[in-house]
């Protein structure tokens, strides 16, 4: 009942959305002329041809005025200088009467523009994009024998000052709404000097981020990509290394065609740097600072010839964090050890530093104007120290567990705080050293054969490492007995990724795509983990572990242009080969030798179809309609496979599961886009998921690798295939400009949950959550200075066995640019409440646990940069080809809203 009644509010909040947009004043808005957004691109002011027809005064009305919306304009744009079209330049329609804007478009990949629906009247044309003079077509007539006014081709020529022009980025970020994915063009407003793309994705819609830096796209799981290509790092990793300034645009895909990899329930992000795509040379540097010891530094370079392009960029960060911890457990699961019910309270704090260095570098040679071939490479090395502290004590309970409680179970600790060392206990000293180095290759070769038809191989490798070293004091006391044990952990972890690919694709008569190609992506991992109590190797708790991987993909997507709709659909093929292996190892004295025949081996393959399907309706010129269908898969990874124990803690345990299966899932998504123009946009979008033998993690007392363990007081925590599921849920957002100087932008996500877990009737079957995004940034013009405002909150979140509770945290900042905007200086506060707390509980079928944690997020960082410029603004179409592989644009244009 609760999936029929989402979906129909669902389809019913579109539908009303559409319908009003559809009729309102000036082909489309939230009210009619002179509302909100009433005229054509999203204009507040109403104009002649805009009012509704039953609004008109009939003695008004000639010939012209029974068919209002009867014309057309169409034509190209191209540079003047070197012919080649310019892509998403700016149509604007303008009646000559009244000199109000009455309808407008952008330009498709070729240069071309078709502004349909146009009043009978008479009007120009102004065309205009940046780094380009305006240009004005001749005034023409629209009436009901000339319907159609044919441009022609339109030359624009760059503005003579641009080689003193320093800042090439965007104020206001915008966002584009293609008929796959959602493109946003990151702005000035949403970043500052320090700032990194961790700070974007929390501002991005329909994303999630969570403090440890995981990332979901509309409550799911995702696959997140730099440059089209997996980035060999940890999510948390990439985006908390990655400079906001070094980045150009993310794409939101929810339902990724046939062409995208399958992998992420949720969709994809995939992550476009900038690169040199100007001719001449640009140069800039920043360094920055924070009141809880942290700072960066680094720099971006470009240049551009004719035939060769370059970009490098570095960046330096160093980092402190600090976090407190508190958990009450209360057990009631007897054991030799403990015969009775117990409390057990832990309590601990963390502190780690870490140094990191992130340098990336490509080259594109473009020998004509149909071929291109590129080389980049990224080296991200690091290195991080941290020390904890952890008690733990194992207090009497006489509370059953129906009426057991966090405010129990404090009441518990109070009572017995002064005499707590009277009681069972442990102490854990852990410090730890770790050093990882990520380099990533990558070579591409483009052809164009025409404006239509390309070929592209891509072929990179990436090659990781990882070092751990844990040198961990265990102290076990009970009264005046004490038992003193060293452990130490060896861990290094090596990893190879090859991946090759080869697509081309073809457009047919300006009216249909076709594309195919084939993948090989080939992993291999080796994972040793070698755990020692006072320097005697503990078996139970070492392992080596290996894992290979082979996936061959091929595909094929079709796309069909037919008048305001889009259609597309595609078919992948996918052949999934892999292998986990546990070295046989055993000790001999304090040495740990191979054993080859007590191997264990698993190995599994299967072979899956991904079938993709979207259709894009657009109506009026700024609103478009969107359904979208497609397969998605979540693989097992290393970190659920590997089945070594890691200890947080000697009583909780987290191991993987080598025996799990894909997590499949099919997901529908519906989403409406209005452009306001200059003044904004809206975005709605409603998801449906079923998914198939779902992951989930589980904490259990069961060893997940050996079931006929006896059971102990420590917690397993592990990955399942736990059944199948269904959610839903809904996106919205939006951005306006109120006035020149003052944007506001909000983000709200909603989704919701139903699991369908056979065996454990005593999980959570049920949940939901809820966030919220806002953000507002006010520009003083002639000072060039700029304050920032942003809110995120994050509602309470259910698992199966917890829930934790939402957050609310603050954010603000300012910017002052001098010296014509080459000299920056902003001033930025995280968590301005230090409200940056997550405490969450968790239950089984013999014990509840309660958590606290509070993350130190509240700094002030003080940031510099400077740039330095000589350039002629020049995009090259090959150039932009190579940096996102050969998925190019649709040829209807999409719907962007233009600030």
């Amino acid at each position: 009942m609760k999936k029929i009644k989402f979906l129909l509010i669902s389809a019913l909040f579109i539908f009303s959305i559409n319908t009003y947009a559809q009729f309102g004043g000036g082909g489309g808005g939230f009210g009619g002329g002179g509302g909100f957004g009433g005229g054509p691109g999203g204009r507040p002011e109403g104009g002649p041809g805009m009012e509704r027809q039953g609004n008109r005064n009939d003695k008004n009305k000639n010939a012209d005025d029974d068919v209002p919306k009867i014309g057309n304009i169409t034509g190209s744009v191209v540079g003047l200088k070197d012919g080649i079209a310019i892509e998403y330049a700016t149509i604007s329609i303008i009646d000559t009467k009244t000199k109000k804007t009455v309808t407008g478009g952008i330009t498709n990949v070729k240069g071309v523009f078709n502004i349909k629906q146009i009043p009978a009247g008479t009007y120009t044309a102004e065309i205009s994009f940046i780094g380009f003079n305006k240009f004005t077509t001749p005034a023409f007539t629209i009436t009901n024998k000339a319907k159609t006014y044919e441009a022609g081709k339109i030359y624009l020529e760059e503005k003579a000052d641009m080689l003193d022009e320093v800042v090439i980025q965007p104020d206001v970020t915008t966002m584009e709404n293609r008929i796959d994915k959602k493109v946003v063009n990151i702005g000035k407003d949403m970043i500052t000097a320090g700032a990194t793309a961790k700070d974007i994705f929390e501002n991005l819609p329909m994303v999630d981020v969570d403090f440890d830096g995981g990332v979901e796209l509309q409550g799911a799981s995702v696959t997140v990509l730099l440059n089209n290509r997996p980035s060999g790092m940890s999510v948390a990793d990439l985006i908390e290394s990655l400079p906001a300034d070094a980045i150009e645009k993310v794409e939101l895909i929810t339902n990724p065609s046939a062409k995208d990899d399958p992998d992420g329930v949720g969709g994809i992000i995939n992550i476009i740097t900038k690169r040199g795509s100007i001719q001449g040379i640009s140069f800039n540097t920043r360094v920055g600072v924070d009141t809880k010891g942290k700072w960066n530094g680094g720099f971006n370079f470009s240049t551009m010839t004719e035939k060769i392009v370059f970009s490098i960029n570095y960046n330096l960060r160093y980092s402190q964090n600090d976090q407190d911890n508190e958990t009450y457990r209360a057990n009631y699961r007897t054991s030799t050890a403990q015969q009775n019910p117990y409390l057990n309270y832990q309590f601990g704090n963390s502190n780690s530093t870490s140094i990191s260095h992130n340098i990336r570098a490509s080259l594109d040679y473009l020998p004509n104007k149909k071929t291109a071939l590129s080389y980049s490479i990224s080296v991200s090395p690091r290195n991080s120290n941290s020390e904890s502290l952890s008690s733990s004590y194992f207090l009497p309970l006489n509370t059953a567990m129906s009426d057991m409680s966090k405010e129990i179970a404090q009441q518990i600790v109070d009572e017995y705080r002064e005499d707590m060392d009277d009681f069972f206990n442990r102490y854990r000293e852990n410090s730890s050293v770790s050093n990882s180095t990520n380099m990533m290759q990558n070579i591409t070769f483009r052809r164009d054969y025409t404006n239509y038809e390309n070929f592209v191989i891509d072929v990179s490798h990436s090659f990781t490492y990882n070092g751990n070293k844990n040198d961990i004091l265990n102290t076990l006391a009970e009264e005046d007995a004490r038992i003193t044990t060293f452990d130490r952990i060896s861990n290094n972890t090596r990893s190879n990724q090859l991946t090759a690919r080869a697509d081309y694709e073809k457009e047919v008569r300006g009216v249909s795509k076709f594309e195919v190609g084939v993948k090989g992506d080939f992993v291999w991992r080796d994972m040793p983990y070698f755990y020692y109590i006072d320097e005697i190797p503990d078996m139970e708790r070492s392992n080596h572990f290996q894992y290979d991987q082979q996936l061959y993909s091929v595909y094929a997507t079709y796309a069909h242009y037919l008048g305001n709709f889009t259609l597309k659909a595609g078919l992948r093929g996918e052949e999934t080969v892999y292998r986990t292996l546990g070295l046989g190892i055993e000790r001999v004295g304090s040495e740990i030798i191979y054993t080859p025949d007590d191997d264990a081996v698993v190995n599994r393959n299967y072979f899956s179809l991904f079938p993709s399907a979207a259709v894009s309706y657009r109506f009026g010129s700024n609103n478009e309609i969107n359904i979208n269908y497609s397969r998605r898969v979540t693989r097992p990874n290393v970190g659920t496979l590997n089945p070594s124990y890691r200890f947080s803690d000697p009583l909780y345990v987290t191991v993987g599961n080598p025996y799990l299966d894909p997590e499949f899932a099919n997901s529908v998504s519906m989403g409406y886009f209005r452009s306001l123009g200059n003044k904004g946009s809206i975005n709605l979008n409603a998801t449906y998921r079923n998914n198939t033998d779902e992951v989930q993690r589980i904490t259990t007392r069961i060893d997940p690798t050996d079931p006929t363990k006896p059971e102990s007081d420590v917690l397993y925590t592990t990955s399942e295939n736990i059944g199948s599921s269904y959610s839903m849920g809904i996106s919205f957002s939006a951005s306006y400009k109120i006035i020149k100087n003052w944007n506001v932008r909000l983000n709200m996500n909603y989704s919701y949950r139903e699991v369908n877990i056979p065996d454990k009737e005593n999980y959570l079957k049920y949940s939901d959550r809820f966030s919220v995004n806002f953000n507002t940034n006010y520009t003083i013009m002639k000072s060039n200075t700029r304050f920032q405002l942003g809110l995120r909150y994050q509602g309470p979140q259910t698992q199966i066995q917890g829930k934790s509770n939402g957050t609310l945290m603050t954010n603000a900042g300012f910017s002052q640019d001098f010296f014509k905007k080459k000299l920056g200086f902003s001033v930025r506060v995280n968590d301005i409440f230090d409200s940056a707390r997550r405490n969450s509980d968790t239950f089984g079928d013999d014990f509840v646990m309660y958590s606290n944690n509070h993350y130190s997020m509240r700094t002030v960082n003080f940031s510099v940069s400077y740039r330095f410029a000589e350039i002629k603004f020049k995009k090259d179409k090959r150039a932009k080809g190579l940096q996102e592989g050969s998925d190019s644009e649709e040829q209807t244009p999409s719907l962007e809203s233009v600030n």
